[in-house]
């Protein structure tokens, strides 16, 4: 559709990076074409928006011990939720992203963490929910006004911590309860309110992207990072050589 156009005019002189792109990041053609749309709508060109992508994986991951194409994974999958993600940017998605894999669940889990806290009306019941089953005081409009979910899940955790409570010695129907009031699937809830799970700091994980930030990769050093993952992936020089699907 309108997208192709758009996509031709931006890859033409670029068909190179695009592909390396593609294939390093792990990214299909949809969230390439996510990523495409995302860049445009906040005036920045393909290729940069590209680069800062492939950066704040490949920085993450060496900092926090995750495959950067994992991370850019999660970066696609959040691209993808155009109307959820588009204002964030990659520093944040890469947090998101490192985040809930520490956890133990992909980012789109926290989908349901917006869903739930996204308007007063919802929040006020989810909160107040928590509060009279919990004990969990969570500040509804506080949750409403954060625009970052990941920044809304570790403020339920602390809320959870602060009652003493212990996720591991909940009943099916208390943990059940848990995941629908707070949005995640209980999997997700085990793994977020375990003690393990309460141990991890997303204030840390920023502070990684900080970090990150300040090392910010050219293009083609980025290339250059990713060519080589692909060249791990399908080997490189000797013997039988990968030509093609």
């Amino acid at each position: 559709g309108p997208k192709l156009g758009m996509l031709t005019k931006m890859t033409k002189k670029n068909q190179l990076a695009m592909a390396v792109f593609s294939k390093g990041l792990g990214l299909s053609g949809q969230q390439m074409a996510s990523l495409a749309t995302l860049a445009s709508s906040t005036g920045r060109e393909m290729n940069d928006y590209a680069t800062e992508v492939a950066s704040f994986a490949i920085n993450m991951g060496d900092k926090f011990g995750i495959n950067a194409k994992l991370i850019s994974q999660d970066i696609g999958a959040m691209m993808d939720v155009f109307a959820i993600f588009r204002r964030l940017g990659p520093k944040v998605m890469s947090s998101i992203a490192v985040f809930t894999r520490k956890l133990g669940f992909e980012a789109k889990e926290l989908t349901g963490v917006i869903d739930k806290f996204d308007n007063f009306e919802d929040a006020a019941q989810s909160a107040s929910k928590l509060n009279q089953v919990f004990g969990i005081q969570i500040d509804a409009m506080q949750q409403m006004k954060e625009q970052d979910p990941a920044k809304r899940l570790s403020n339920l955790q602390q809320a959870f911590a602060a009652t003493g409570k212990s996720v591991e010695n909940m009943s099916r129907q208390e943990l059940k309860l848990l995941a629908s009031t707070s949005g995640l699937s209980e999997k997700a809830a085990a793994l977020a309110f375990s003690q393990k799970g309460l141990g991890m700091s997303y204030q840390d994980v920023m502070d990684g992207a900080e970090e990150s930030e300040g090392k910010q990769l050219s293009q083609a050093e980025a290339m250059k990072e990713l060519s080589d993952s692909i060249k791990k992936t399908f080997g490189s020089g000797g013997g039988k050589q990968f030509k093609g699907f």
